[in-house]
This record gives structure tokens, C-alpha cells and sequence, in this order.
């Protein structure tokens, strides 16, 4: 009441806008007009209320009737408190309530108003007109148990009201959507009996409209529903239009009953409604859902009364169809099918009929059309009455046939699909189970096929479906191979009324697959055929293999034409029919047509199908076409068949011709992955790498061909050539043995093939060309295996083997033949021809004797060649060189062969060369400079035409010649290029007016590296002919100028035994010089002193002294002093020729034991102007024998006033150096050194020397030695023998093990690099040795490794060093290995080596002390007892009286410090500090013996006495006082003397 109160105060202040909506809604929808004024006075009258009460009930009335519901609340309050269950009280707060919004004090007035008098019909209007104002849920559910309850109240009293509010009853259920309570509703509303006839009309057909419009009801009230709609159609009160809407309603009902009662119902209504088409129609469509076995006369004539009275309706043309396609007209019916589609495509029995039109017409492609919208129209399809799961499964149906007829592994993987699912029914259908029969024979499962007809033979099946299932027999037969029972299945069918075009054409293929007499009696196979077509003229295959027929039986190729042409226009998707008229197209000659067939294909084709147009149509592409566009074909018929090798193989072919050649790897590759024979990928794989001019992998790939294939002819053609463009690459580069050998392989490879296919003019054209090759070699490098087969004539007499081995001139004439039998097989060829002429020209060159008649014979054949093609050059160039042979020498026919040769080929460089080297020949210097100033423009990479110029420029004096020459040797090695080359480079060297350090020289010779480049040329040409002596010569001087003596000497000795045989005794006579020269360089003075004896005359100056020189060097002084004393009296020259003689006298007087001779002679060389070097620093050399310090010093100072070079300042420094050391002043010598590295601090030599100066003399400073030799290789460019020995020495001898510094510094690196650059160098196998030996004793112990490295590192150089008897090295071998078995504890092993040693080997007085001292050593140490005692060192103190040594006197005073006798280790170590070798190292031990004993000595002022003392003394030899050990010992001495600080 609250609530109200608020809502009442609310509505009192809102605005007047508001007011005015509420004034609008009370006049027009107001309670007040709903409850008569009559009820409301009737209610007040009855009252008994007291006056006030009365007069407020009057006012509220009032108050109502003006619209003033507050005034009439407020009334209403009055009348209540005297009365709250009033009933007129209560309805006037209701209705007051309600039009001022307040719904649920209305509701309360009006149910306590009920609730006092239930009777009354005002509170209930009032309530119902409340709930239906405001249309709550909750008042909607409220406002169904209100009108029931006022109708009840009203029932009997007022039948308008009473039928008012049934309405609304039904209006609010079925607004509601309570259909079925409606229903109800309205049947009780029929049945009441209050309705007048036309009202229940009205309701029975409100009863059918609600009824029919949800399946659930029809279902639900369908015998109702019936008899309503029979009501209706037999009410008088019903017009016609209405009756006949509810007969068309009530057809549509029952259309899912009996399909008589229909048509009876149709026949009723067509008689009460004659000009409706409604009723016919549906019979007509009714028909239609009948199928196609065999339509009745009622169709026929419901399908003429609906053209007579709709001739546009749909389904006329859809009826037409469905009879025509019972008479099998199929083309008609599909087209009458079509038209009734296009008026209605919805209608999924139209797409069905069509469909079936398809599959007969074998149309497949279009029966997936008309299925896939025929379900979609099935979907949608509300005829009542279809089975839509049947006409499904037809469809299917369908669409499975027209997949197995079109053929395809995916076509028929979709048709076993679709019949699998169709199965999962259980009530499948028997076609149903043989179509699944049709799919899995179509798939190849054959044993699940037959398990299928098993199991349907075994149930109940009607005729037509026995003769199916007999059909499907006959194909699992014929698929197995068992022809004979196939044929009988369909023999069988055939025989019965049944028999069809497919039954008749799978008898003609059992005959076609039996072959012979079936297949080619033309009663059997073709007849069968023939019958198959002529019944079904749409199947393809018929068609198919009537052309397979006429093309393999009839050979008649227009009708095999003719029928696949036919078979691919009824089936455009059958793959062999498409390919098999392609084929017969291609090869009738009609390619244009053939291409228009797959191209028409492929541009309609999807992608990933129509694999054989596309793979054709790439064939013809490659063929005619382009090969860009048969790769796009071929890749397109992979997407359809990834897997297809041939397809692959297509592909390669086609990049191969495009000369993609990388790609075309890849497929072939790709080919072989597939697995199969990969024959042919392998061989094209091997083509492609030799295209790239990968040859040796080309070979190995033929190899692999022809292991799986060794008759593969290609493969073998492929490796032949492979070997000869092998050949050719060798014979460019010069390696003629390989060139040799790849000959020899070919020629053996292709004979192969040739016994294989003797009628391939390739073959025999290769072989030609593969004895020819070797022509520019010389005879004594060819030495060739040729099998018999290549030698019938010499088969016989090849008892030891099938092969025989030819020389060059035989080579040369097998490929004359080979030649000859290519020209067999093509007469006409005039390569052949030409490639003859060259062989017998070759033949010519190698040949003497028979130079004229095998020159004309190359004439001939050249000339052969022009006849049959005038327009090659290449033919007329050759035909010139011919001409220019020995043999004819036709100049002019040369120049005109030339010259039409170049007009034929403008860019002819062969030919504008070979022109001026004939001008060149002729003396016309000029036309030939043009001719190859031609060339050059033409090619400037050409070498020839740069050898002709370079020759050109040599014959005018031209500086340029050298330039030239050089610049062949670059561009590629050529014979005359070479020796022209190096006889330029020669002549240079030997030209004694060239300045040597002029630019020129310098440029030519130096920088250009004119002797090397020179050299390699040379050996190349020499390597190629072995029979020139003038080039041997230049070999072996240039040999000779490397310092290469023993190549030089090779060369010089072949030079001279090829001139021998020769009369020119000049040449022989420089030869021998030459000769001799190189012997005396290689320490060979005997055979060089025969060498200058046998040579006739030897006049020149050079020849002398070199024969002097080898008499020196041979021990024959008395003649060697002759020849220079014959030299000196005809020596008018010069006189520096006459100091250098005088220089050498004086050195043989030396080596005859003549001094006083030898020191007049070098004094008389001295005294000339200039001087010579050679004697000054022999003659200093001498003084430093002589120990004549006065005549060293003079020498010295003479030769540092001459101008030396760096040689000289070398052996300067050395001569100085020398000389201190002779006076016993080591560190001057030193010092001297130190100058001369400040004054020339590039010479890496001088450092080098001051190392060895160090070592030497001042070993204590061998730390420097080491950082001199580090900057000796920083200096030098390449590492030296005698450097890398050095250094190793160095290192060793300062100390430098692992761990004491830097591991690349190590003595161990350096002896390890000396070692791997010169591993020939015994002494750098020592240096390592005692490296190892040195690292091991500073590191203790040796693990298992690295002391097997050593001990085979000392075998090995003991082994070595034994060759060199009494050699220091080998002493030193002696010594370490002793010292090594000794610190490996092996005593035993050391006594008897060292007693071996002392015993057979006569070895100096302190090696064979040093091992006397070893073996004492290891007697002493092999005792089990204190060793250090003093009677067992009595051995050992004699050995060290006898050498007092520095490290046998600190070895024993290291032993008495180890048995404690500490004065007498004391002893020794002065006494080592005392001798000549005595270092730092003494002084430490000293002082730290010192420090010991202080530590436990009961004196210990005394021994810190001597531990300052020898402290002090290390200080004054310079100790390295800031080491750590110098460093600590100080400290233990400083903290015993108490001086903390």
C-alpha cells in the first residue's frame, strides 16, 4: 500500500506533458467505457452503506466518468473504510488503479473483489481487460485461466459475449503458441453448441488452417483434421472458391496416404472443379514419382487433360521426359527434361530423369551436374509423400555408374565411396549391391567382388537383377584372366531377352583379350563390336577398341582414326581414347591437329588432370616447338601423377634442350629416386655434366651406366667422347701422358660400341677423331692399347691377348680407317671428308718417306669436302694449310683458299692468321702484319696471330719482340710462343753491356719473373717433343740460371746425345760446355773434365776457366794450375781477369801445401788495379790460418774500402768477426757484429751470423741468440734450412722448453718446424730429439706417449747418423741416447751400450770420456745401497779428475749433497765455477748451498759468510737479480742475517 502511496504521489507532480498522455490514454482506452455504467449502478444500488459511504461511492462513479481516477481513489478510500470487501468499491479502485499505471493495485482490487463475490462477471471483465492492457508473461499465462472462468459465468446468459471471448481464448493460445491446447479450444467451442452454423464454419476452418500448418498436428489430430475438411467440402454454407481452396488444402493433406486414395480424391475434385489444373497436376506428379519401368494409360491421359487445360505448366515437359526415356529415347526425353528444368529447376525428379538421360547417353560428366542439383533441389523439395532417402540413393546410384564408365583411378575411388555409404543402410537395395560390385571390380578388389556376389546370390533376386549379377561374374573372370569363363557368362546373358550393348561389348573384349584367331575372325571380336555399337552408339570404348581393331587387325589407320575420334567425342575424359587419336593423328602426319586436340584439352583441363595431353603435347613441343612450353607441359602432367618416371625423364629432356642444364640434374635425379631402371637418368645425369664440361664426374657417371648396362650404346658413345674432350684439355694444359691415357680408354670404350652397332657412322667418326687427337705429341710419349676388333687383319697374329699396342703413325693410320668406315655409311658427309684429309695430313708430318702421297691424299679429300658443301670455311681454311705443306707448296692456291675463306665467315680469325703466317713465310712482312692486326681485332685472345706479330717485331729489331713473346706465354702455351720466349729471355740474360739495374732489366727480367715463366714454357714444350736439342739447351740454361743443376744436367745430357748423332759440331761443342758446367755445379768434376776433353776446340776464355775450375774441384792442381798459367800469358784483356787468375793460382799453391807460393800469388792479385774480391778475401782467409793478425787486418781494411754489394758487407762482417775470435776476444767479435746489424739492420744474414757467433763463443748469452734469429724471420721472406735450424738451436740453447715461455717460442716449436719444412735435414731431427729429451728431463716424469716419441725419434736418428762415420752429429747421437737410457733408469742397457761404444768405435778423447762417465754413473746409481756414500763414488771421482768437466763437477757435487757431505760438495762447485764453462747457474747453486746449510749447521756465521760471498760475485757477473729465484734466495738470506728490512 506503501508502494502505491509513492506511485500515486509520483504521478501527482509529473508534468502536464505527461498529464496529457494520460488524459489521451484514459479517453481513449479507459476501463471506464469497458464495465457498463448499468453494472456500476447496480452494484451501488444493492448497496447498504451509510449516506457518506453512499455519496462517496456516487462521487467516485462520477469522479470515473469525468476521468478523475485520483479523485475517484480517493473516494473509493472513503467507501472502503467502512466496508473493505465492498464490491463496487473494490472494482472502482481497480479501474481508477489501472488507468493511472498502477496494474498491481488494480490486479489486487480487482482479485479481492472476486474473491468477495466470484459470481459476478464485472470484476472478471475488469480483470481480463487489465491483463490484456498490459500483456505481461505473467499476466498473459494469468490472463488463460481468466477468460475460461468468465466464459463459464457467461455461459447460458449471454451467447454473443460468451463467443466474444472464446475468440479471444483462441487468439491469446494461439498467440501463444499453444497450437494443440487451441486445437482442443476450438473442437469443445465446436461441440458446445452456442455457435450458429456460419460461426462454426468459421471455427472448423480456423480447426484446419491451424492444423495443417505443422506436421506434428497433422500427425497428432489427423482423422480430426479429415473430417473437418470432409465438413467443410459437404457444408452448404461453404462458397466454391472456399470449398475448392480446402479441397486443394485437403489433397495437399492426404498426399502422404495412399497414393489411390489421392488420385480418387483428384479425380473428385477435377469433377467438382473441372477447369482447375490442381488435381491433374498432382497426379501427373505423382506419376512422375513412379519411375521409369513402364508409365500406365492413366498417365498418359492425366498428362493430356493437364496440356489441355495448362499447356505452360511445368511439369508437362517433365512427364514428356519421364515417358520418352521409357522408350529409351534418350535424346528426345533429355531434351523435353531440359525445357521442364528451365521452367522449374526445384523439382529434383526433373534432374533425376535427366540424370538417367545422361548415363545412357554415357554423357558422365553431366550426370554430376543433374546429381549434384538434383540433391539440392531434393533438399528443398515439400511434395508430400517422396521418400527423399530413395530418390537419394538414386541419385548415387547414378552418379556411381557414371564415375566406373568414366574410368580412372579417382573416379572410381569417388564410385566405391559413394556405394560403401550407401551400404551402411541396412535395407540396401540389390542394384545397390551389384553397382557395389561394378566399384570394387572397378577398383582392382577383386576377392572382395566376388565375397559381394557370393552374398548376393544368395538372396532372393528377380531376373533382371540374376542377369546383372551374371554380368559382374563375367568381369571378375575377365579380370582374373579367365577368358573362357568370362565368355561364357556373357555368351549366357546374351542369349537372353535381356541382352544389352554393355553385355555384348565385354564379349568382344574377352575375344580381343584372347587374341589370334578370336581377335582377328571378324565373326568374333569384331562382330561382337560392331553389335555393341550399333546398340549403344554413345559407348566410348566400343568405339575404342573397334579402333584398336581397324589399327592392329585391319591395318586400316583412317577407320582406327575414324573410331577413336568417335570413342573421344562420346568420352572426352577417356585418357586412352585422347591419347590413342593423338597418336594416330601424330602419326598420320596431322601434328596441327593433334595440337589443337591438346590444347583444346589442356585448357579446359583442371589442374593436377588430363595428364596425357598435357605429357603429348610437351612431346610436341619438344619436337616442333618451343622447349619453354613443353616444360610447362610436362610439369603440368606431373601435378597429375608425381610418380610417372617417364614424365620425369620428359622434363629433363626438356630443360636439357632448353639448356637449363642444372634443372634437368635435378629431374633426372629425381627420376632415379623413383626407383626403376635408371638407365637412362643416369645417362642423361652423365650428358648434362659433360655439356658442363664436368668431364671427370661425366666419367665416373658413364662408369656407373655401365655397370648396370655395359651394352648401353649411348653410354658408351658418351664416355668416348667424355674421354676425348678430356684428351683435348690435357694436350691444352700439357699433360700428354694423361692426354695419352685418355686416348687409350676412349678408344677401348668406343670399340666396344662399335662391335655393338657397327652401323653408327658416329661411332666410327669418334674413333677417327680419338687417333688423331694425339698428333701433336711426340712418338716416343704415344703407346696405345687398341682391342682386336679394330684389327681384323691382325687378329691372328694376337696370340697373347684381344689388344695390341700402337705408336703414333699406327694410331694415325687406325683413324684413317675409322674414318674411312664412317664414310661408308655417309658418303655424302663432308665433316667426314674434311676430318680424313686432316688425318692424312697429319700422316704426312709424322711420315718422311710417304710426305707427298699422303699430302695429296689430304688434298683430295679436303677437296672432296668443298665439292660436296663450297659454303663451310672451315673446309677452305683447311684446304689452305694443306696447300702450304711441303708436299704441295701452292702458295697462291693457299692465299685463295684463305681468302674465300674468310669471305665465307667474316669473323674468321683461324683464317686472317693463317694468311699472314703465309705472307710471314713468303718475306711480305707488311701484308702479314695486316693479316694479323686482323686477327687481333678479331680475337684478341687468340695466340697465333700474337706469335705471328711477335716474330714480325724479332725480324725488324723491334724492342718490342721480348714484350710480345711474353705476352703468348699468357694468353695460352704454344710451342713457337715459348721457345721464342726463352730465347729472348736468355739472350737478355746473356747480353753482358745491359745494365742489370735498369729499369728494363729489372722490369723484364725481375719483375715479370722472366725465368720461371720461361722455364715452365720450356718444360711444357720439351715434355711434348722430345727431338730438339736448341730447346733442351734453353731448358738447361734456364735451369741452370735457378740453381737447379741436376734438372740442367738432365737436360744438357739429352742435348748433347741428340746433337751427337748430328755432324754439327758447334752446337755439340757449346752443348758439352754446357754439359760440363752443370756437372762441375753438381760436384761431378770428373765427368765434367771429360766432358771439356772431348770437346774439339776450346778457344774462348769461359771454357777455360770453367775447365780449370773442374780440374780444381777434381784434385788435379798441377793441370789446373797450367791451364790458368796458360790463361795468364794470353790474358791481354783486362787486368781484373788477370788479378782473378793470379787469385786462383794462389788458392790451387794452397791446396798443392805451396803457402809461401799461395801467399805471393794472393799478395800479387792484391797488388793489381782493380783488385779482385775473390783473392782479397782469400787472401784474408789465409792470414787468419796463419794467425797473422797484422795481414788479416790489412786485408780487411782493403776490403772495406771497396764498393761492396750486400754479399760483401756479409762476408766483411764475417772476416772481422773472425778475426777478434782468432785474438781471443769473443765479445769485440761480438760487438762488431752488433755494428754491422746497426749499420745494415736489413741483412737478415749478419743477425743470423751474430746467432751462430753467440752459440759458438758466448753460449751464456744464447738468449740473445734466440731473439736475433726471431727477428731473422720476421726479415726474411721465406724460411732458409740453415735459418730454421738456426733458430731451433737457439732456443734449445737459452732453454726455451714448454712451460718457460711462450708455447710458439718454444725450442720444441721451432724444432718442430724446422723439422716438417725440412724433414731430408738429419741435423734438424737431433735439434728435436734434444728438445724432446731436454722438455722431459726439466718436466720429470714421461707418460707412456710422448716417451715412445722419443725413443723413436732417437732410433731414428741413430739409424741415420751411423751412415756418417765419426760424424759429430753421430757423437752427439751417442752421447744423448746414453744420457736418455740413463734417466729412464735402464742401467744395464747403458753399461752395455757405453762398453759397445768405448770398445768398436773410435771415438775423440772427451766423447769416450763423457761415455766412460755415463757408464760409471750408471754402475753407481744400479747399486740397492746409498749410492752418495764415498767408497762408491770412487769410480766416478776418477772419471771427473780425468775431464773436470763444469757437468760432471756439479753431477758429484749434487751426489755428496745428497749424502750430506757438504764441504766437499762445496768443493766441486767451486771447482765448476773455476772452469772455462762455468755460468751463473754455479754461482746459484753456491749460494743456495750456502743457505742450507746455515739452516742446520751448528757454524752458521761461517756459511753466511760464504752465502754473501757468492751473492756478491753473482752480482758482479750480472746475474738477472730481478728473477723470482734470485729474488727469494736474497730475502731467506736477509731474514737470516735478522735484517727485516
Amino acid at each position: 500500500m506503501l508502494c502505491n502511496r509513492i506511485l500515486l504521489l509520483t504521478l501527482a507532480s509529473t508534468q502536464i506533458t505527461h498529464c496529457m498522455h494520460v488524459k489521451h490514454v484514459l479517453f481513449g482506452r479507459s476501463l471506464f467505457h469497458q464495465v457498463p455504467i448499468s453494472y456500476l449502478v447496480m452494484a451501488a444500488g444493492k448497496s447498504s452503506l451509510t449516506k457518506e459511504a453512499r455519496t462517496a461511492l456516487k462521487a467516485a462513479k462520477e469522479a470515473i466518468k469525468n476521468k478523475e481516477f485520483k479523485e475517484a481513489l480517493k473516494q473509493c478510500k472513503v467507501v472502503l473504510r467502512e466496508d473493505k470487501a465492498h464490491y463496487n468499491g473494490l472494482v472502482f479502485v481497480g479501474v481508477a488503479a489501472a488507468e493511472l499505471g498502477q496494474p498491481d493495485q488494480g490486479v489486487a482490487a480487482y482479485k479481492k473483489a472476486i474473491e468477495g463475490d466470484p459470481g459476478q462477471e464485472l470484476a472478471w471483465q475488469g480483470l481480463c481487460s487489465l491483463y490484456e492492457k498490459t500483456q505481461t508473461a505473467e499476466h498473459k499465462a494469468a490472463l488463460e485461466e481468466a477468460y475460461p472462468q468468465l466464459m463459464k459465468i457467461l455461459e447460458g446468459k449471454d451467447a454473443a459475449k460468451w463467443i466474444k471471448f472464446a475468440k479471444k481464448l483462441l487468439q491469446l493460445l494461439l498467440k501463444n503458441g499453444r497450437k494443440e491446447k487451441t486445437l482442443a479450444e476450438l473442437d469443445r467451442i465446436i461441440q458446445s453448441g452456442h455457435c450458429d452454423v456460419r460461426t462454426v464454419l468459421e471455427l472448423q476452418m480456423q480447426y484446419v488452417n491451424i492444423a495443417i500448418g505443422e506436421e506434428k498436428l497433422r500427425g497428432a489430430f489427423q482423422e480430426k483434421v479429415e473430417a473437418t475438411f470432409k465438413s467443410i467440402l459437404t457444408s452448404d454454407l461453404a462458397k466454391r472458391d472456399e470449398k475448392r481452396s480446402y479441397f486443394k488444402e485437403y489433397i495437399t493433406f492426404i498426399l502422404n496416404r495412399d497414393t489411390e486414395m489421392v488420385k480418387e480424391e483428384c479425380a473428385r475434385m477435377h469433377e467438382d472443379h473441372p477447369s482447375d489444373p490442381y488435381p491433374i497436376a498432382v497426379m501427373v506428379e505423382l506419376n512422375l514419382q513412379q519411375g521409369t519401368d513402364g508409365p500406365s494409360d492413366d498417365t498418359f491421359i492425366a498428362l493430356e487433360k493437364l496440356r489441355a487445360l495448362d499447356p505452360t505448366h511445368h511439369l508437362i515437359d517433365l512427364a514428356e521426359g519421364q515417358t520418352k526415356l521409357s522408350r529409351k529415347n534418350y535424346q528426345e526425353a533429355k531434351e523435353a527434361l531440359t525445357r521442364g528444368i528451365e521452367n522449374v529447376s526445384s523439382n529434383p525428379l526433373g534432374w533425376l530423369y535427366k540424370a538417367h538421360c545422361h548415363v545412357k547417353l554415357h554423357e558422365n560428366k553431366l550426370v554430376e551436374v543433374s546429381v549434384l542439383q538434383g540433391l539440392r533441389a531434393l533438399r528443398a523439395y515439400s511434395f508430400p509423400g517422396v521418400n527423399k532417402g530413395n530418390l537419394e540413393q538414386q541419385f548415387l546410384l547414378l552418379q556411381s555408374t557414371a564415375l566406373i564408365d568414366s574410368g580412372g583411378a579417382t573416379n572410381s575411388a569417388k564410385a566405391l565411396e559413394i556405394t560403401e555409404r550407401l551400404l551402411k543402410n541396412k535395407q540396401a537395395s540389390s542394384d545397390l549391391k551389384i553397382a557395389h560390385v561394378g566399384a570394387l571390380l572397378q577398383n582392382g578388389q577383386l576377392d572382395r567382388a566376388k565375397a559381394f556376389i557370393s552374398e548376393i546370390a544368395a538372396g532372393s533376386l528377380t531376373p533382371r537383377e540374376h542377369l546383372e549379377l551374371k554380368v559382374r561374374g563375367g568381369q571378375v573372370a575377365f579380370t582374373e584372366g579367365r577368358l573362357s569363363a568370362a565368355l561364357e557368362c556373357f555368351q549366357q546373358v546374351s542369349s537372353s531377352d535381356a541382352v544389352s550393348a554393355l553385355t555384348v561389348y565385354w564379349q568382344g573384349r574377352v575375344y580381343w583379350e584372347m587374341g589370334g584367331d578370336a581377335r582377328s575372325d571378324k565373326t568374333k571380336c569384331f562382330d561382337c563390336l560392331k553389335k555393341a555399337a550399333s546398340m549403344d552408339p554413345h559407348h566410348s570404348e566400343t568405339f575404342l577398341y573397334l579402333g584398336y581393331f581397324f589399327l592392329k587387325v585391319a591395318g586400316d589407320s583412317n577407320k582406327s582414326m575414324q573410331c577413336f575420334k568417335k570413342s573421344y567425342h562420346l568420352n572426352p575424359d577417356s585418357e586412352e581414347a585422347g591419347s590413342m587419336l593423338g597418336d594416330s593423328l601424330i602419326a598420320s602426319g596431322q601434328q596441327d591437329i593433334a595440337f589443337e586436340l591438346y590444347n583444346s584439352v589442356t585448357c579446359k583441363a583442371a589442374a593436377g588432370t588430363a595428364k596425357w595431353a598435357w605429357l603429348r603435347l610437351g612431346l610436341y613441343h619438344f619436337k616442333f616447338g618451343d622447349p619453354t612450353d613443353a616444360i610447362n607441359c610436362f610439369q603440368s602432367a606431373l601435378r597429375a601423377d608425381p610418380t610417372d618416371k617417364q614424365c620425369w625423364e620428359c622434363l629433363g629432356d626438356a630443360y636439357m634442350k632448353r639448356g637449363s642444364y642444372t634443372a634437368a640434374m635435378k629431374t633426372f635425379t629425381r627420376g632415379i629416386e623413383l626407383g626403376g631402371s635408371t638407365t637412362y637418368c643416369q645417362y642423361q645425369i652423365a650428358s648434362i655434366k659433360k655439356l658442363l664440361g664436368l668431364y671427370s664426374e661425366a666419367l665416373t657417371d658413364y662408369e656407373e651406366v655401365l655397370a648396370e648396362a655395359e651394352d648401353y650404346v649411348p653410354a658408351l658413345k658418351g664416355q668416348g667422347e667424355t674421354s676425348v674432350w678430356l684428351a683435348r684439355i690435357s694436350l691444352a694444359e700439357f699433360f700428354n701422358g694423361r692426354a695419352v691415357d685418355y686416348i687409350s680408354r676412349a678408344i677401348n670404350t668406343v670399340a666396344r660400341a662399335s662391335v655393338l652397332r657397327p652401323d653408327l657412322c658416329s661411332i666410327w667418326s669418334l674413333l677417327g677423331t680419338a687417333c688423331s687427337l694425339l698428333h701433336p705429341l711426340d712418338s716416343e710419349l704415344i703407346r696405345v692399347n687398341v682391342p682386336a676388333s679394330l684389327l681384323p687383319s691382325m687378329k691372328s697374329s694376337l696370340a697373347g691377348g684381344d689388344s695390341r699396342v700402337l705408336g703414333k703413325s699406327e694410331l694415325l693410320a687406325l683413324g684413317a680407317k675409322c674414318y674411312t668406315r664412317a664414310l661408308q655409311l655417309q658418303p655424302e658427309s663432308g665433316r667426314l671428308w674434311c676430318d680424313l684429309g686432316v688425318n692424312y695430313f697429319h700422316q704426312s708430318q709424322n711420315s718422311k718417306d710417304n710426305e707427298a702421297m699422303l699430302v695429296a691424299k689430304a688434298f683430295q679429300c679436303i677437296y672432296k669436302a668443298i665439292s660436296l658443301d663450297s659454303s663451310n670455311y672451315q673446309y677452305w681454311n683447311t684446304l689452305g694449310v694443306v696447300c702450304c705443306s711441303n708436299g704441295i707448296k701452292r702458295p697462291s692456291l693457299a692465299q685463295h683458299c684463305f681468302i674465300k675463306s674468310i669471305q665465307l665467315e667474316k669473323n674468321n680469325v683461324v683464317a686472317w692468321t693463317n694468311l699472314g703466317v703465309l705472307y710471314l713465310t713468303n718475306s711480305d712482312i707488311k701484308l702479314a702484319h695486316q693479316a694479323f692486326k686482323v686477327s687481333q681485332s678479331l680475337e684478341p685472345s687468340y695466340v697465333q696471330c700474337w706469335i705471328g706479330q711477335a716474330i714480325i717485331a724479332e725480324s725488324v729489331g723491334s724492342d718490342e719482340a721480348m714484350d710480345l713473346f711474353r705476352h703468348t706465354t699468357e694468353l695460352k702455351t704454344h710451342n713457337e710462343g715459348s721457345i721464342g720466349y726463352a730465347h729472348w729471355v736468355c739472350q737478355t740474360l746473356l747480353d753482358s753491356s745491359l745494365d742489370q739495374t735498369s729499369q728494363l732489366y729489372l722490369y723484364n727480367i725481375l719483375q715479370m719473373n722472366a725465368v720461371q715463366q720461361a722455364y715452365i714454357a720450356m718444360e711444357k714444350h720439351n715434355d711434348r717433343s722430345h727431338s730438339e736439342p736448341s730447346v733442351l739447351m734453353l731448358q738447361g740454361l734456364l735451369l741452370e740460371r735457378q740453381g737447379l743443376n741436376l734438372s740442367a744436367r738432365k737436360a744438357y745430357k739429352r742435348c748433347v746425345a741428340l746433337l751427337e748423332v748430328t755432324e754439327d759440331k758447334e752446337k755439340l761443342d757449346a752443348a758439352r760446355v754446357n754439359y760440363a758446367r752443370c756437372l762441375s755445379s753438381c760436384e761431378n768434376s770428373e765427368e765434367a773434365v771429360k766432358q771439356y776433353e772431348a770437346t774439339s776446340s776450346m778457344t774462348d776464355s769461359a771454357s777455360l776457366f770453367g775447365y780449370a775450375l773442374c780440374l780444381y774441384k777434381a784434385g788435379n792442381y798441377q793441370k789446373c794450375s797450367q791451364v790458368y798459367e796458360s790463361i795468364l800469358e794470353s790474358c791481354h784483356q783486362s787486368s781484373e781477369d788477370e788479378a782473378h787468375i793470379l787469385a786462383a793460382l794462389g788458392m790451387v799453391a794452397y791446396r798443392c801445401g805451396d803457402v809461401p807460393q799461395a801467399k805471393t800469388m794472393l799478395f800479387k792479385s792484391s797488388q793489381k788495379s782493380p783488385q779482385s774480391e775473390p783473392g782479397l778475401k782469400a787472401l784474408c782467409a789465409l792470414g787468419i790460418g796463419l794467425k797473422d793478425p797484422t795481414l788479416t787486418q790489412a786485408v780487411i781494411t782493403e776490403l772495406g774500402k771497396m764498393s761492396c754489394l750486400e754479399s760483401g758487407v756479409y762476408h766483411l762482417a764475417l772476416l772481422t768477426c773472425a778475426l777478434f775470435v782468432m785474438q781471443g776476444q769473443p765479445k769485440k767479435a761480438l760487438k762488431s757484429m752488433a755494428a754491422h746489424i746497426h749499420r745494415y739492420p736489413w741483412l737478415s744474414n749478419i743477425r743470423q751470423a751474430t746467432a751462430e757467433v753467440i752459440i759458438s763463443e758466448l753460449p751464456q748469452l744464447a738468449e740473445v741468440a734466440a731473439i736475433l734469429m726471431q727477428s731473422v724471420l720476421q726479415l726474411q721472406k721465406s724460411l732458409s734450412v740453415t735459418t730454421a735450424r738456426m733458430q731451433s738451436l737457439s732456443d734449445l740453447a737459452a732453454g726455451r722448453f714448454t712451460g718457460t715461455t711462450n708455447r710458439k717460442q718454444s725450442c720444441i716449436s721451432s724444432a718442430q718446424r724446422a723439422v716438417f719444412l725440412f724433414p731430408d735435414d738429419l741435423r734438424n731431427w737431433s735439434l728435436l730429439t734434444g728438445a724432446l729429451v731436454g722438455d722431459a728431463l726439466l718436466h720429470g716424469p714421461v707418460g707412456p706417449g710422448k716417451k715412445e716419441q722419443l725413443d723413436r725419434c732417437l732410433s731414428f736418428v741413430n739409424q741415420q747418423a751411423k751412415a756418417v762415420k765419426n760424424d759429430p752429429l753421430e757423437q752427439w747421437s751417442v752421447v744423448l741416447s746414453l744420457w736418455w737410457n740413463l734417466y729412464q733408469c735402464q742401467y744395464d742397457q747403458c753399461i752395455g751400450l757405453a762398453k759397445t761404444y768405448s770398445e768398436w768405435c773410435n771415438y775423440p778423447e772427451d766423447i769416450v770420456r763423457e761415455i766412460e762417465l755415463i757408464s760409471r754413473l750408471a754402475e753407481v746409481l744400479k747399486l740397492n745401497r746409498r749410492y752418495w756414500e764415498v767408497e762408491n763414488l770412487q769410480g766416478l771421482k776418477m772419471v771427473v779428475a780425468e775431464s773436470l768437466s763444469n757437468a760432471t763437477l756439479q753431477f758429484l757435487g749434487t751426489l755428496y749433497l745428497r749424502g750430506g757431505l757438504t764441504q766437499a760438495a762445496t768443493h766441486c762447485y767451486r771447482q765448476a765455477r773455476m772452469g772455462p764453462e762455468a755460468n751463473h747457474a754455479d754461482l746459484l747453486k753456491l749460494f743456495k748451498l750456502a743457505l742450507d746449510v746455515t739452516l742446520v749447521s751448528d757454524k752458521p756465521e761461517e756459511w753466511l759468510k760464504k752465502a754473501n760471498e757468492a751473492f756478491s760475485e753473482a752480482s758482479r757477473k750480472r746475474v738477472n737479480r730481478s728473477s723470482v729465484c734470485v729474488s727469494l734466495l736474497q730475502g731467506i738470506l736477509k731474514q737470516l742475517e735478522d735484517n727485516q728490512r
